[in-house]
């Protein structure tokens, strides 16, 4: 592994997408730029969802997109960066606001750093339900899920079925960028 930051950082933006440059600027170069063109990307992505034009992959139900009643990001571990720097918590407000619909996502909190996640997941058998905490019941509401990054679905899976646990009926997971094998974000 190189040592010289700037250069791994360049090698590695040589082999992301444009979103998924995006996304790193955004979430590890603390880049408002990068913020400000996440948001333009929800709202874009929220316009294809309103016009039918958008085809998720049905992971977690069989929700139509036009039919979501509400946006969940998924929370990072307090005190790590404020909402308005959190790349989930961009997009889901500006899909949200674009659909006019209600962002949930103040009704999720996370209780275990992603790595731990992950790691007790392999060595401890930890429910992965216990990554997160939902204050509300969300009986019957179908929801959009939105995170950063797709590595493994570890995090969708845990935070699907902590909003299944408090009632939620459906749910669709939409993510800005997938990791690849050997790609570091």
């Amino acid at each position: 592994m190189y040592t010289d930051n700037n250069f791994y950082a360049n090698h590695l933006a040589r082999e992301r997408t444009a979103i998924g440059d995006l996304v790193y600027r955004s979430k590890y170069l603390n880049d408002p730029s990068a913020r400000n063109q996440t948001a333009i990307v929800g709202r874009h992505i929220a316009r294809q969802i309103a016009n039918a034009d958008f085809k998720p992959h049905r992971r977690f139900g069989e929700t139509d997109l036009g039919d979501v009643q509400g946006v969940v990001a998924v929370p990072f571990l307090q005190g790590k960066r404020s909402l308005a720097e959190s790349v989930p918590h961009v997009m889901a407000a500006a899909v949200a606001a674009e659909l006019k619909i209600p962002d949930l996502s103040s009704i999720v909190r996370k209780t275990k750093e992603t790595t731990a996640m992950k790691r007790s997941a392999t060595t401890v058998n930890v429910a992965e339900s216990d990554w997160f905490d939902c204050s509300t019941r969300l009986t019957g509401k179908r929801l959009l899920v939105v995170d950063d990054v797709f590595r493994t679905g570890s995090t969708l899976r845990a935070i699907g079925d902590c909003l299944y646990e408090h009632g939620a009926r459906s749910l669709v997971g939409l993510c800005l960028a997938k990791a690849t094998a050997g790609m570091r974000f």
